[in-house]
């Protein structure tokens, strides 16, 4: 049963000082500093003819998504926010989970509304007490889901695209570029684990 925010909060308090065996986050940066591969990605972006949506990912989002193919990436968001003197938005840290593709499938069955509901919607807004556990060594892809899907605030970025071939092309570059921990295909890492250090 999902948990409300003031119930979340409860046990986060009462693990504050337990440290998380974390995921490890190891972007491709030799990737991400080639000028020619991000721009091929971005001009695959722009081949899609839409912009990406942004969703907060609860258990109830489902059925605001559109019944649409395209790839998609849980993103997490934690604060703080950084806010800019100049005119700069106001910022804060991301780190993508995962990335998937709706509708190579049949297109009809298999669209982000379907794919959301059977796949992730049961695995959100749940119990973070499993993040503490210290046993991490192989698990499942539910188990990994069920996991580190229970972060908060954790984002639904998707972008509609209408040919299958750019939809397996942009997934598997953007596993191959930010090496989502979730992930296993297209050479990004089985979830690895290590004792969290704090950020300074």
């Amino acid at each position: 049963m999902p948990l409300n925010d003031a119930e979340f909060d409860r046990v986060i308090a009462n693990y504050r000082d337990t440290p998380i065996l974390g995921l490890s986050f190891t972007p491709a940066i030799e990737r991400l500093l080639d000028k020619n591969t991000c721009q091929a990605i971005q001009s695959e972006f722009e081949l899609s003819g839409h912009a990406w949506e942004c969703k907060r990912a609860t258990d109830s989002l489902a059925p605001e998504l559109p019944r649409l193919r395209g790839i998609y990436m849980f993103v997490w968001s934690p604060g703080p926010v950084f806010r800019f003197a100049n005119e700069r938005p106001n910022h804060h840290a991301t780190w993508v989970l995962y990335v998937g593709k709706a509708g190579v499938k049949d297109g009809t069955r298999d669209t982000f509304q379907d794919r959301y509901r059977s796949e992730y919607q049961k695995y959100l807004g749940q119990d973070p007490t499993p993040l503490w556990e210290r046993n991490n060594e192989q698990l499942t892809r539910a188990r990994r889901l069920q996991k580190f899907l229970s972060l908060r605030p954790i984002e639904y970025w998707y972008l509609p695209v209408n040919q299958i071939n750019y939809i397996v092309t942009l997934e598997r570059r953007l596993v191959q570029i930010f090496r989502p921990p979730l992930n296993t295909q297209h050479g990004g890492p089985r979830a690895r684990f290590g004792e969290t250090q704090p950020a300074w």
